[in-house]
């Protein structure tokens, strides 16, 4: 990964109270990227596990969270190469505005 990281797009589901939020990583090329660690950490409105996850092979980690309210919050996505510290190395973050029904 010489190239830098982009966590370029966030798409939001939601069924209920249960949302499900997909992250997508690129590099500056914008090719998807593989195995980088992704972790969304919302703000309000939602709740749930943070722990990070491994980009697929479309370069999307899927995380669920559970609605608490309705209105429109963030989702602070971050994505490292394993085995680097987050915001430092080969790393991006990006905070996403989401709507909750």
């Amino acid at each position: 990964l010489p190239h830098r990281l982009i966590a370029d797009q966030v798409v939001v589901r939601q069924s209920g109270k249960k949302v499900t939020v997909k992250a997508r990583i690129s590099d500056d090329r914008g090719f998807r990227i593989t195995g980088v660690l992704v972790r969304a950490t919302p703000t309000a409105l939602l709740s749930g596990s943070t722990r990070e996850k491994a980009s697929d092979s479309t370069g999307w980690a899927t995380f669920t969270f559970n609605a608490t309210g309705t209105g429109s919050t963030y989702v602070y996505v971050e994505a490292h190469k394993k085995g680097e510290k987050l915001q430092a190395g080969v790393s991006t973050a990006n905070l996403f505005k989401v709507r909750v029904r």
